[in-house]
């Protein structure tokens, strides 16, 4: 009912965006709130709901949107906000001792879009190359520094330099292009790779240990052809040329390399820990 002298509802319409625009102004402040680790998963559902086929995400609309946003929230992650703060420092962290793994994953929580989780890397510790089939991938090191080294399979072709000398008989070793490596600390911005860009990597922890937050969209699934595959690169070779580049080297990149898909290594093992975080719920 319109008051007294408001024939068109004027005072009622006014009451109601005002107490519409208080709701919104009340839910954006309340949702800083909640813990951080909660606040990504939940973009990370609105970015990878789980309702496409593996590697559709960059096709539908506000993708690329909520990628980003994602991202921002996962760049604001500290080792505190998963319950890590002084891990670092403790003998656990440290020590490489006989019949410890050298890599640990304390699951936060999966969904059929995405799995979220911290993997904690003693010192030196390596994740080997692999691959992640149809799939997104961030990163964000939480305390310590990693070495990660990006590549992609490239599909051989007519202008494709011969297979490398000494590959193992009956292997079929195929080219790729090793796209970057760098060291990330927690002052990096996270790492991203996508179904067909930075595809392959492998990281290291160097110069002691080291934990990052990882995010995977979908999860592995060899049920769905998203099976993990390691590799090894066989030879380093300047795209268009042949002159070796020196071990290490992060000159003339991208440079081509030789892949050949292998077994897991043996040293690459690890166990699943409680995570110690906030509770979080997708």
């Amino acid at each position: 009912m319109a008051a007294a002298g408001d024939p068109k509802g004027r005072a009622g319409w006014s009451f109601r965006a005002w107490k519409s625009r208080w709701r919104r102004l009340w839910r954006s402040e309340a949702e800083p709130s909640k813990p951080l680790i909660q606040r990504v998963a939940r973009q990370a559902s609105l970015t990878f709901p789980g309702t496409r086929g593996s590697g559709d995400g960059e096709a539908s609309g506000g993708f690329e949107e909520n990628l980003s946003r994602l991202r921002s929230l996962l760049g604001q992650v500290r080792a505190r906000d998963v319950g890590l703060a002084g891990r670092r420092a403790s003998p656990r962290a440290r020590a490489r001792a006989p019949g410890r793994p050298p890599v640990s994953y304390m699951s936060i929580c999966e969904t059929p879009g995405f799995s979220l989780g911290v993997f904690l890397l003693r010192a030196g510790a390596r994740v080997p190359l692999h691959d992640h089939p149809g799939m997104h991938g961030l990163l964000r090191v939480l305390y310590g520094t990693v070495r990660i080294s990006c590549l992609d399979k490239l599909e051989p072709g007519p202008g494709a330099p011969p297979p490398p000398p000494g590959a193992p008989d009956g292997a079929a070793p195929r080219p790729g292009v090793l796209r970057s490596s760098a060291e990330f600390t927690e002052a990096s911005a996270p790492c991203v790779l996508t179904p067909s860009r930075d595809n392959l990597h492998q990281i290291q922890a160097v110069r002691g240990p080291a934990a990052f937050l990882d995010v995977l969209a979908p999860p592995y699934d060899p049920t769905q052809g998203r099976e993990c595959r390691y590799y090894q690169v066989l030879e380093r070779l300047p795209l268009g040329g042949t002159e070796e580049a020196p071990e290490g080297s992060t000159r003339d990149l991208p440079r081509a390399v030789w892949l050949l898909e292998t077994p897991k290594a043996e040293d690459f093992w690890g166990e699943e820990e409680p995570y110690p975080g906030p509770k979080v719920l997708p």
